[in-house]
């Protein structure tokens, strides 16, 4: 009985940690996609147009 709440405890954690790394992953391959282009505060500026 113990074996069988051990074995699901293992497999429901591994499940668990296995599901967090594909977030990671994802947010990893995108932040390499997006190159080394740097944000323009001042063309930001003009572009935007509502607010206060």
């Amino acid at each position: 009985m113990l074996d069988i709440i051990t074995a699901a405890l293992s497999s429901s954690i591994t499940l668990t940690f296995a599901l967090a790394i594909i977030p990671a992953a994802l947010a990893l391959l995108v932040s390499l996609f997006m190159g080394r282009s740097k944000l323009d505060p001042s063309q930001a500026d003009e572009e935007y147009v509502g607010g206060h």
